[in-house]
C-alpha cells in the first residue's frame, strides 16, 4: 500500500523533539500484517499495540480508533490517525480533506514519492509518503521509525546518516503547527494499493 498526504500550510511552530533514537515496532506487526493481511483483524490489533507500545514510551495515552475504522477508506484512515497523533501531544488537529489536493497526492503516490505541488507554488508545503502495510504502519514508520538506522536499514530515503535534515521529517510534518492555509482549506490524502496497476 502506498500512502501519501499533502499540506499546504504556513508553519505556525515547529513539531515537538523527535525520540532520540528509532522505536523497532513492539509487537513487530510486519510479519502479522504479511501473514494475516493488512485488512485483517490480527494486522489491526498488532499494529494499533505497537503504536499503543511506542505512546507509552512518549508517557502518552493509548490510540482509540474510531468504531467506523474498518468502514473508512485508507485515505480517511491516515487522516484519522493522523489526527489522533496530533491530539495525543496537544496539537490543534486537521479539519478535514479536500479533494483538489487529494489529486496531487495520488499523483505522488502513483510515483512512489513525496506529493509536489507546482514549483511556483509559494508556501511551505509538507508532504509524506510510505510504502506499507498499511496507514497504521505508516503513521508507525513515519511516527517512530523516521530517524537514522544505518545506512542499509533506515526506511526514511531522506534520512541517510544521523545528522540529514531529512531525518524524523515525516513525523516532523505531521507534528507541526500550521496556520493558514493557502491552496486549500485542508490536505489532501490518497493511498494506492501495491498490487493496482497504472
Amino acid at each position: 500500500m502506498i500512502l501519501a498526504l499533502l499540506a499546504s500550510q504556513i508553519l505556525e511552530h515547529y513539531a515537538p523533539p523527535p525520540p532520540s533514537a528509532n522505536l523497532a515496532p513492539f509487537p513487530n506487526f510486519t510479519q502479522t500484517c504479511l501473514d494475516a493481511g493488512i485488512q485483517s483483524k490480527a494486522c489491526l490489533v498488532t499494529t494499533l499495540d505497537a503504536i499503543d507500545y511506542a505512546h507509552k514510551q512518549e508517557g502518552l495515552g493509548i490510540i482509540y480508533l474510531p468504531r467506523n475504522w474498518q468502514s473508512l477508506t485508507p485515505a480517511e484512515q491516515l487522516f484519522v490517525i493522523t489526527n489522533l497523533e496530533r491530539t495525543a501531544r496537544g496539537e490543534r488537529p486537521i479539519p478535514g480533506l479536500t479533494a483538489s489536493l487529494d489529486q496531487i497526492a495520488e499523483t505522488g503516490a502513483a510515483q512512489h514519492t513525496d506529493p509536489v505541488l507546482s514549483p511556483f507554488a509559494i508556501a511551505p508545503v509538507a508532504s509524506i509518503w510510505a510504502e506499507s502495510e498499511g496507514p497504521l504502519a505508516s503513521d508507525y514508520e513515519w511516527m517512530y521509525n523516521d530517524g537514522f538506522n544505518g545506512v542499509s536499514d533506515t526506511p526514511n530515503l531522506a534520512c541517510q546518516s544521523p545528522t540529514a535534515p531529512g531525518c524524523w521529517g515525516h513525523r516532523n510534518n505531521i507534528l507541526a503547527e500550521w496556520s493558514r492555509r493557502l491552496l486549500a482549506n485542508m490536505p489532501g490524502a490518497w493511498y494506492r494499493s501495491c498490487s493496482n496497476p497504472g
